[in-house]
């Protein structure tokens, strides 16, 4: 019986959504004039067209409705057949709604509970990592050496699948068709730019030079000094401006004359008390992001930033022998 709820409300959701039971509901509610016009209207066309009043206006009216009793119930009843089936429609709405799939709230629910599965898994394995690695001097070769000798584990195809999916998350949000995106994840070195770990288009790699993106005031430098806030250029051709008339203002540095729009969002390992890596969204038209959505894009980043530093405890954890520091 539960199948066949199921099945009948599946079905109702499909009518309605082809829009089929509103044209069902204004046929009905059109018919009662029509009817009376098919009946009688016709054959005064000629009165109506020499100017005489219309025959729906008249005593005749009155008198075809006195003389035709049935057709006169049939008009009448049709209206209230018109507003039974709105309010019939709308109980269906409300009983379809519990054979509908996962509605809104249940799937924001569903989404929590993984979420919280991911940041516990990420605190136990940020835990093991924190023993590991805070005794080591050297993290930074550590990590150069981790994420870009060996890039044929798990773990890495995982990291790059993450990026693969943010890349597309981004395709999918911004307004501006016309802008080509490029994503790319850096580890850092020294509370700067470090490695290019992945970028997409990979065909299209970055071009700007590595010692430009070193400098104190480049994005990713700066990217590190917020920890955990996301870096929002809306327009790279007025900061440029900027710092050709005030150097001492600028906010970060920039390789050339270019246009675009960027986000830098710093990965900030809280056991480690490190910023590990900085993913960066660049957009080559001005003002595709906007200082009004950062809430949205700290959103994505932080989620995908979460999976990305399970994996990454996972790699630290895998390449290191328990009792003898690291490989």
């Amino acid at each position: 019986m539960g199948h066949a709820k199921t099945f009948f409300f599946s079905f109702y959701d499909w009518i309605r959504n082809k829009l089929l039971l509103e044209v069902l509901w204004g046929v009905v509610v059109a018919s009662a004039p029509l009817s009376v016009g098919w009946a009688k209207l016709a054959p005064k066309t000629e009165e109506i067209a020499a100017g005489k009043k219309p025959w729906l206006l008249t005593k005749e009216f009155a008198d075809f409705y006195d003389a035709n009793p049935k057709i006169a119930f049939f008009c009448f009843l049709l209206p209230a057949i018109a507003v039974g089936l709105k309010f019939l429609f709308q109980w269906l709405d409300k009983k379809a709604k519990r054979f509908r799939n996962l509605p809104d709230e249940g799937l924001v629910t569903l989404l929590r509970i993984f979420l919280n599965v991911v940041g516990k898994k990420m605190e136990r394995t940020g835990l093991k990592t924190g023993e590991i690695l805070n005794a080591n001097p050297a993290i930074d070769a550590f990590n150069k050496n981790l994420l870009l000798s060996n890039r044929n584990t798990a773990q890495h195809n995982q990291i790059e699948s993450l990026i693969d999916g943010l890349y597309t998350i981004f395709e999918s949000i911004i307004e501006e068709p016309r802008a080509t995106l490029k994503v790319t994840l850096v580890l850092t070195s020294q509370d700067t730019f470090g490695s290019w770990v992945y970028f997409l288009p990979q065909d299209d790699g970055p071009t700007t030079q590595e010692a430009i993106l070193r400098k104190p005031n480049s994005s990713f430098s700066t990217a590190v000094k917020l920890r955990s806030k996301t870096l929002i250029v809306e327009n790279i051709r007025k900061e440029i401006i900027k710092e050709q008339k005030s150097p001492q203002k600028s906010r970060f540095a920039v390789d050339g004359e270019t246009d675009g729009s960027i986000l830098c969002y710093p990965i900030h390992h809280r056991n480690l008390n490190k910023v590990i890596f900085v993913v960066s969204v660049f957009a080559d038209k001005n003002d595709v992001f906007k200082e009004i959505e950062r809430e949205k894009y700290e959103y994505i980043f932080s989620q995908f930033a979460k999976r990305l530093l399970v994996e990454y405890n996972l790699l630290v954890i895998e390449n290191t022998s328990v009792g003898s520091g690291t490989k």
